[in-house]
């Protein structure tokens, strides 16, 4: 195991089993992919070098496997089509082969690699979520992201869609085993069905599956001045072609519990939404004051604005239950353990002491257990740089792992999450 310093790693009710060298930057990306083989003893990751702190234009990353026992890695394909946030949406197939995005002079394409690195084939598109069966793919239209949503997009594609008309771009689809491309649900479509005006400056981005693979969730976000943006989670049932608004103006990170139940941080402020809808938060002086408002006022603010994480029932009538009011004060990453009732989580930096938890929120017994604490070791000024812990389960639950800075270089750590499992009132799984 590679060392990690004690200022920088603080175990509350996990251990940290493994991390990668700082020889390297490596990173896996978002929270809803599991890095883990199916065999559960490796991880994919991308990797670049340690010093490279910059938005990527084009730039290589390696795809690399990583075995953490033994501490070792394999090369197993380069992508110029990745970012801080997502990576390249590595992820393993049920085979043991795996998937990553990449671009071909330009063009936005998934590749599909063995284990040791053998080129099985490219799919016509770039993946954004993969159906559990996997057969079905969507995505939107990284170019797109890159214009109006930087941190996400791959700057150096192009797509001839994006300066169209709205009935040519929006949530794409392929099929995995033909390769066919469709255009899933049009701009146009989306913005007659939920009853807005379609702008320019629209797009969608972090599609994700439910555990049956009949419905998606993405969003559908309206770019605004100074960094303001009216956001909209949408989910899309293939079995029905249905399109549902599950919630706007401020909601973000969801995450399926299971195919009717969807976990998500929503502000349902009536007020606010006006204020956020009329473009006024990008008047200079108002988004400072609302910042500061809602760090004076933490959970009262959550209350005051009908704010915090709920889990929406997907079931026709859209009902929403709020969870850990008064445990989980700000928004984060949660995923569910594969088997119980057990979100894993994160919080952004402490404004005290610059560490992000990383937490356990029990669902069945309402009982936060905060198991580590990160130093948020960035040594830049970028916010587009961050380095989120974006906690992943491995295949079993016995573990989980997460991306942090140590020295200003992306790791890759381990934990052992059974003492916080048991803390949160659950039979811990087998390592």
């Amino acid at each position: 195991m590679n060392p990690v310093n004690a200022p920088t790693f603080e175990g509350l009710a996990s251990t940290l089993i493994a991390a990668t060298p700082t020889s390297e930057a490596n990173f896996f990306g978002f929270y809803d992919i599991c890095p883990f083989s199916p065999s559960n003893e490796e991880l994919v990751l991308l990797s670049c070098p340690g010093d490279f702190l910059k938005m990527p234009a084009g730039e290589v990353a390696t795809v690399r496997v990583w075995n953490p026992e033994n501490d070792t890695f394999d090369t197993v394909g380069e992508t110029r089509g990745w970012n801080w946030q997502h990576g390249a949406r590595q992820q393993w197939l049920s085979d043991g082969t795996i998937l990553f995005n990449d671009l071909e002079n330009g063009r936005q394409v998934a590749r599909h690699v063995g284990r040791d690195g053998r080129m099985i084939r490219t799919i016509p598109m770039a993946v954004g979520a993969l159906n559990a069966a996997e057969t079905i793919a969507v995505s939107g239209n990284y170019e797109r992201l890159a214009k109006y949503y930087d941190t996400y997009g791959y700057h150096a594609a192009r797509n001839d869609h994006i300066d169209q008309s709205p009935q040519t771009d929006g949530l794409w689809a392929v099929d995995i085993a033909t390769g066919n491309v469709r255009l899933l649900l049009s701009y146009s479509r989306i913005a007659e069905e939920i009853g807005v005006e379609y702008k320019p400056s629209t797009f969608v981005s972090h599609p994700d599956f439910a555990p049956g693979g009949d419905i998606v969730s993405f969003f559908h976000i309206d770019a605004g001045a100074r960094d303001t943006s009216f956001m909209r989670l949408l989910a899309y049932r293939f079995s029905t072609d249905e399109l549902t608004l599950i919630g706007e103006e401020k909601v973000s990170h969801p995450a399926w519990i299971d195919d009717n139940r969807l976990w998500t941080w929503v502000r349902q402020s009536s007020a606010l939404k006006f204020v956020s809808r009329g473009g006024l938060l990008a008047l200079p002086g108002v988004r400072p004051l609302a910042r500061l408002a809602r760090r004076l006022m933490g959970s009262s603010a959550n209350a005051l604005l009908d704010e915090g994480f709920f889990v929406v029932q997907l079931d026709g009538t859209n009902s929403r239950r709020r969870v850990a009011a008064d445990s989980i004060t700000e928004d984060g990453h949660f995923s569910k353990h594969p088997e119980f009732e057990l979100m894993l989580g994160d919080t952004y930096p402490d404004e005290v002491d610059n560490r992000l938890t990383l937490l356990l929120y029990s669902l069945a017994h309402d009982r936060r257990v905060p198991i580590a604490r990160i130093l948020h070791d960035v040594r830049t000024n970028d916010s587009r740089l961050r380095c989120d812990l974006h906690p992943r389960w491995d295949r079993t639950g016995a573990r989980a792992c997460f991306d942090f800075m140590h020295e200003g270089v992306r790791r890759v750590g381990i934990v052992d999450a059974r003492q916080g499992m048991a803390a949160a009132g659950f039979v811990p799984m087998p390592a």
